[in-house]
């Protein structure tokens, strides 16, 4: 068994950047407990991994960017807010890391709101997986951090197209559907925020919801739910790395 404490740091992260799929708990460790003499490296190299363009598929670096992404979140990080914001407003090619992360820099709490609010606002009319998975991150800070629902709910809300005094929806006859109003109408309903129903059902009436997003009858079902609140359990890189050990682990 390796003794990762008489490592140097050095020594330390070349064992994450060939670890593979998973990290030992022994190296998590060492790692946990230097993160203060390590972070600035593994910024460095998470950043630099979002490059990374291995010739073999079966080449074990192509996971240290989950390592570096998961440490900083346990770290708590901030200054790989930016990083993330890479990642989730980036192109397609980081779409593997983001079925990795989902919504986890929630963990990283208020700070996260701004970042992941640009990628949203910021995301083209067509269907783009990380301005979706924004939404998931902003709706969880929402329901894990009470002090930014409510600007996490008016931000969202916004992002749908306003209604006329008549109740009609205010976008062009041949203008296109914005692919996320589905994702948005779902984190909304989630957050229980009654307000935005006028413009949802405008949405499901004018068929320009994706009826495998969401549909009518369970919008108004699921709205009338108990509100839901989740409590700000800290991220544990530890319990992470023991599920995702399993072999009938989902990743």
């Amino acid at each position: 068994m390796t003794d990762y404490k008489s490592l140097s740091n050095d020594a330390l992260l070349a064992h994450v950047d060939v670890a593979g799929r998973t990290l030992p708990p022994e190296l998590l460790r060492v790692l946990m407990a230097r993160r203060i003499d390590l972070r600035e490296k593994i910024l460095d190299n998470f950043a630099a991994s979002l490059h990374d363009d291995w010739e073999d598929d079966d080449d074990p670096r192509w996971y240290r960017a989950v390592h570096y992404g998961f440490l900083l979140i346990a770290y708590r990080e901030r200054k790989a807010l930016p990083i993330f914001a890479a990642i989730y407003g980036g192109d397609e090619s980081h779409d593997s890391l983001i079925e990795w992360f989902e919504d986890a820099p929630a963990n990283f709490g208020p700070a996260a709101l701004p970042v992941f609010q640009t990628i949203v606002a910021a995301a083209p009319n067509t269907w783009d997986f990380g301005a979706a998975m924004s939404i998931s991150v902003l709706e969880t800070l929402a329901l894990r951090f009470p002090e930014v629902r409510q600007e996490v709910v008016t931000f969202l809300r916004s992002r749908l197209p306003a209604l006329n005094e008549d109740g009609k929806l205010l976008i062009d006859d041949d203008a296109e559907p914005d692919e996320h109003w589905g994702s948005i109408i779902n984190a909304l309903t989630e957050l229980r925020d009654r307000a935005s129903m006028p413009q949802a059902l405008a949405l499901f009436d004018a068929e320009l919801i994706d009826p495998m997003e969401a549909d009518r009858e369970s919008y108004l079902k699921d709205l009338d739910g108990a509100p839901i609140t989740e409590k700000r359990q800290p991220f544990d890189i530890f319990t992470f790395y023991t599920q995702i050990a399993r072999p009938d682990a989902a990743k």
